[in-house]
């Protein structure tokens, strides 16, 4: 739920399950950084990340300034549209995958 900000950049108050089935509630905030967004979830387990956003939908890398994203849109011809990089990019790459 967003609690500040228009758009994509904001703040807001998130809730899921974790890979342990334990729910968990933080707060994220998402900033532009770049050509990207800076994502840092704030709760008892703080975690930060990078990544995109490409019209309804958002990817983002955890790990640090040497990991990388890949973000796909598939197309009405089977196709993958993708955007790739990371933190340390000065831009992102582009990528169409094929269906054989």
């Amino acid at each position: 739920t967003r609690v500040e900000g228009t758009g994509f950049v904001g703040k807001y108050k998130v809730e899921g399950t974790a890979s342990d089935g334990n729910p968990y509630k933080a707060d994220l905030s998402i900033i532009k950084d770049g050509a990207g967004y800076f994502f840092e979830w704030k709760s008892d387990k703080s975690q930060v990340a990078f990544g995109i956003w490409k019209g309804g939908v958002a990817a983002a890398s955890f790990g640090g300034r040497q990991c990388s994203f890949a973000l796909y849109d598939i197309q009405s011809n089977g196709n993958l549209e993708g955007n790739w990089g990371g933190q340390k990019a000065v831009i992102f790459g582009t990528e169409t995958a094929k269906r054989q």
